[in-house]
């Protein structure tokens, strides 16, 4: 009787699933993008760190130093 059940529920399922992708709202081509929302690659905001910026930190330069501080306490011992 349970696996009745199982089956049913397994059907239902299946069949809810199908139907909800064949329903589904297909994506718009455009994604109604105008020429104006379109920034040319010239007038990108300067919100990224130039390569010779001397405030950028590299990402690793506290990993770094915690395997250095890590090394160096092992060769003491």
């Amino acid at each position: 009787m349970i696996w009745k059940v199982i089956g049913i529920a397994f059907i239902v399922n299946a069949a809810f699933i199908g139907w909800a992708l064949y329903s589904a709202p297909l994506m718009p081509d455009d994604y109604d993008l105008k020429e104006e929302d379109i920034w040319p690659a010239d007038e990108w905001p300067d919100n990224i760190y130039d390569e010779e910026d001397e405030d950028c930190p590299e990402p690793n330069d506290s990993l770094k130093e915690a395997a250095k501080n890590f090394k160096n306490a092992n060769k003491e011992n």
